[in-house]
């Protein structure tokens, strides 16, 4: 089993603190555990109905990506392969300065999106996923009403 066979959950942050709205944290990265990140250049944009990222991965398969929401993660991962694994012929290198294996990238996302909700295509090299933001945050939270009594006597 090689070490991109293995899954890893994120970590999980605390709740926020009182006062906190946990937006100070958004979009935050965590690091690898496997150690298979790459640098893969992005940008967020918060807009009034969503965030909007875009992911640049040229030369990399759209079959070699995969996007997923895990809890309050978002995490891109894929593989870019190099010439040599595409068509299986030795390669002698004269230089090589683009890198080539797995990547992973891992952003804490704001409680307030629909993660339901969440798309993603790609074109021409970039990955372009779409975050709707909640139209009513309040859905997020449901006050458990408290009855008094011992628990047995309750239905």
């Amino acid at each position: 089993m090689g070490a991109g066979d293995k899954k890893h959950a994120p970590p999980q942050s605390p709740a926020p603190r009182e006062g906190e709205t946990g937006a100070e944290d958004a979009f935050t990265e965590s690091a690898d555990i496997l150690g298979e990140s790459r640098f893969i250049p992005m940008d967020v944009a918060d807009l009034e109905a969503e965030y909007f990222i875009e992911v640049d991965l040229p030369g990399v398969a759209v079959d070699s990506v995969n996007v997923s929401v895990q809890d309050q993660w978002l995490v891109i991962e894929g593989v870019k392969r190099s010439i040599n694994e595409d068509t299986g012929d030795k390669v002698n290198f004269l230089c090589l300065e683009r890198a080539f294996g797995p990547f992973r990238r891992t952003l804490k996302i704001p409680t307030a999106v629909d993660s339901d909700g969440v798309a993603a295509f790609y074109h021409h090299g970039v990955l372009t996923i779409r975050l709707p933001k909640l139209a009513d945050r309040r859905r997020r939270v449901r006050r458990v009403p408290i009855q008094e009594g011992k628990i047995q006597d309750l239905p």
